[in-house]
């Protein structure tokens, strides 16, 4: 029977609790995409009230991350959570008709600024681990922010590109979430071999 003494077992809770949280943003990005590609047309209301919670969740995140976390690109992600949620608030407006030009541009600017923070930490940290994904991710919300703001008018484009970019941001988020599983469960083995 392995021992496993305090520090080990509490690095040990937060990076299941991290990777399990990237998985479950990740699932939660693949359904909604897949619910807004197969109901596009009666989803306007329901896309902005889906992503209303989506982005309220992630922005959360990103602003929880970018003030406990160690990296050092923290008021970067602090900055892109915050306007994460600021789009997220907008989307529970009352007039969701009138406010999909304003989205759109919102969540253009929001996945450009988003795609650019994670393309400069992928770059610069040397040491995040699978940080190819990092800059994976970066472009495909830097290209969806171009195209949403390119066309901010369209309905249709606003509920494409929102369906399309969800499924892409939940498949790098489950396949990072694995990822991080895999490295953690690699450096407990060498902490628990060089502890004894």
């Amino acid at each position: 029977m392995t021992h496993q003494n305090p520090l080990q077992q509490g690095i040990q809770q937060s990076v299941k609790s991290t990777w399990q949280a990237i998985l479950a943003l990740g699932v939660l990005s693949i359904v909604l995409g897949v619910i807004i590609a197969v109901w596009p047309g009666p989803t306007t209301l329901v896309v902005g009230i889906l992503f209303g919670v989506f982005l309220l969740l992630t922005g959360a995140f990103q602003v929880i991350a970018g003030l406990l976390g160690e990296t050092q690109h923290r008021v970067l992600t602090v900055i892109s959570g915050a306007l994460a949620l600021v789009l997220g608030v907008s989307c529970f407006r009352d007039n969701v008709v009138n406010s999909v030009a304003i989205l759109g541009i919102w969540i253009g600017v929001s996945w450009i600024f988003s795609g650019v923070t994670s393309i400069v930490i992928g770059i610069s940290d040397k040491q995040l681990p699978n940080r190819v994904w990092v800059v994976i991710l970066g472009i495909i919300s830097l290209a969806g922010g171009a195209v949403l703001i390119a066309y901010p008018f369209s309905v249709e484009v606003l509920v494409l590109v929102a369906g399309i970019w969800a499924v892409a941001i939940g498949i790098v988020q489950v396949i990072s979430a694995f990822q991080l599983r895999s490295t953690a469960k690699q450096v407990q083995q060498r902490v628990s071999d060089l502890v004894g």
